[in-house]
């Protein structure tokens, strides 16, 4: 099925759990007086963002996220952790028009992939085009 959520409910507690673990720390460093120095970042950024690539997800929500956890001081908020929910719900909710936004700036950001997919459809167009004269006449004949 293509809109079946890629992400399991037993993977998505894991790394909502991971990534919220990751920003308490990285909170309760802060409270007393401490930094982390990208240490959390460098941890969580390649784990999520591996899964995410395996499962064929994109994670450009979680990849925001882990960009603006750099910033000193704004790692105190949960921003990997809602970056991680948003790829989920979005994994979870293919149809609705916030998802369907997201992929049509990735469209318009990205045209060369779009011509190549137009290409390959034509193509495809074309050749069922011929096999439908092929067996056309053969049945003739």
């Amino acid at each position: 099925m293509e809109n079946e959520p890629k992400i399991s409910i037993p993977a998505a507690f894991c790394l909502i759990a991971y990534s919220a673990l990751a920003d308490l720390i990285g909170f309760l460093l802060i409270w007393i007086g401490a930094d982390d120095f990208w240490i959390l970042d460098v941890l969580t950024f390649p784990v999520t963002q591996f899964y995410f690539r395996i499962k064929g997800v994109q994670g450009n929500y979680a990849l925001f996220a882990s960009l603006l956890e750099l910033i000193p001081y704004l790692g105190v908020l949960p921003i990997l952790t809602l970056g991680v929910v948003a790829v989920i719900w979005a994994d979870r909710h293919q149809g609705s028009g916030l998802v369907q936004a997201a992929k049509t700036i990735r469209v318009i950001q990205e045209p060369e992939k779009v011509l190549e997919g137009k290409a390959a459809l034509t193509a495809r167009l074309a050749a069922a085009k011929v096999n439908a004269e092929r067996g056309g006449e053969r049945g003739a004949a």
